[in-house]
């Protein structure tokens, strides 16, 4: 999975993996690298185009400035991939269609998102919403949109006056890009020559793509203090939301809060979807909140709701190469206590999962193409800060 969305309420996960009683779960990940480099990273986003192809991308503070980093591996092993020099700002979303191709946002211009917020109904309970230090920064520096030919990396537009914060890409020659300007929400098209603008009812958090004429995305718009989700024929965009499952039968639909928080497009089109329900006054101590899987088969929507997973935010989801997804959570146990867990869904149905004990994070997974494997990527404890470091479940 490619994504860092800002909506998804989700812990890191423990690198340190110990068996549940209750389930053999996951296999336990195997630490392949850490990078050794001064400072705090945090990791944003993980593309693998190719068994033998894999981009890791994070952010550390340089002073006041903040620095993008990507690293890559290349069927050998794991490096760092030095960016264009003076580009600096947030990495965004990164898609690739070959380990030719590679493209990924660094977000700048974070003050359009903040006035763009600022006008959007509000489930927050706080009295305040601002941008947050690491944003503030960001706001300085344009938003540029960069490309991996399969020998350096380019800036192939920068943004003076846009947020843009997610891209997908189906060759050289076709690549869209989401996000703000003064006008609005949009998205930019790259036909290899020239860029195009369209306005959007929506501003995209995140899209995930089967094809051109198949799109789904995450969007937040003026109509809904929630999430929705929607989908591209390649004409137009319609609405895509699933049924949210219901807290209490007594509560009105006035009550009711519903919020996607990641969803995640598998293999054969499958579209697996986090979902929170909250009903009652959001504030109030007495709301009652309902977490689900929904899943789209290709022709209609059923829920499912495991019980290892009642109470966690699930977020990040990746295919196992048959037929079944891996898909990470945080939540309470019974004492109370924040429990992070890798879970594992088969063909048949059956869930299982494997909880995560330990100090060193893991913050995103992706399948390995090609295999059943998975790349896991986060952050371990080092002399100078936290270091990007990189798993691997299964052999690469």
């Amino acid at each position: 999975m490619k994504r860092l969305v800002a909506v998804v309420v989700a812990g890191a996960l423990s690198s340190s993996l110990l068996a549940d009683p209750a389930s053999a779960g996951p296999r336990a990940l195997a630490l392949v690298k850490t990078f050794r480099l001064q400072g705090d990273e945090t990791v944003t986003g993980l593309v693998a185009p190719a068994r033998r192809s894999a981009f890791v991308f994070a952010m550390r503070e340089r002073g006041t400035a903040l620095e993008p980093l990507a690293f890559r591996w290349n069927g050998r092993a794991w490096s760092r991939s030095p960016l264009p020099g003076g580009v600096r700002g947030i990495p965004g979303q990164a898609d690739a269609s070959s380990a030719k191709n590679v493209w990924m946002t660094v977000m700048g211009n974070e003050g359009m998102l903040s006035r763009y917020l600022d006008g959007l109904p509000s489930d927050d309970c706080s009295t305040e919403r601002g941008p947050s230090p690491a944003a503030s920064r960001a706001d300085a520096s344009p938003s540029k949109v960069l490309r991996w030919d399969g020998r350096r990396w380019t800036v192939a537009r920068t943004f003076k006056n846009a947020y843009i914060n997610e891209v997908l890409t189906f060759g050289p020659r076709d690549v869209r890009v989401y996000g703000l300007d003064r006008k609005g929400p949009a998205s930019w098209h790259f036909d290899g020559e020239k860029w195009r603008r369209r306005s959007l009812p929506f501003h995209v958090l995140s899209a995930e793509a089967a094809s051109r004429r198949d799109i789904w995305a995450l969007v937040r718009d003026r109509t809904s203090n929630g999430t929705r989700l929607v989908r591209f024929d390649g004409t137009r965009w319609a609405a895509a939301q699933p049924d949210a499952p219901s807290a209490g039968a007594s509560r009105t639909a006035a009550d009711r809060t519903s919020m996607i928080l990641d969803f995640g497009l598998l293999d054969r089109g499958q579209v697996w979807v986090s979902a929170l329900t909250r009903e009652g006054d959001v504030c109030s101590a007495d709301a009652v909140s309902t977490h689900a899987q929904l899943h789209w088969n290709g022709g209609s929507w059923t829920r499912e709701t495991p019980r290892s997973a009642r109470g966690h935010y699930l977020s990040d989801y990746a295919s196992d190469g048959a037929g079944g997804l891996y898909v990470h959570g945080w939540g309470p146990d019974r004492a109370g206590e924040d429990r992070h867990r890798l879970f594992h869904r088969s063909a048949r149905g059956t869930w299982s999962h494997r909880t995560l004990t330990g100090a060193r994070s893991v913050q995103q997974i992706t399948r390995i193409p090609g295999t059943r494997s998975l790349w896991a990527v986060g952050t371990r404890e080092g002399a100078d800060g936290l270091n990007v470091a990189v798993w691997s479940l299964g052999r690469p």
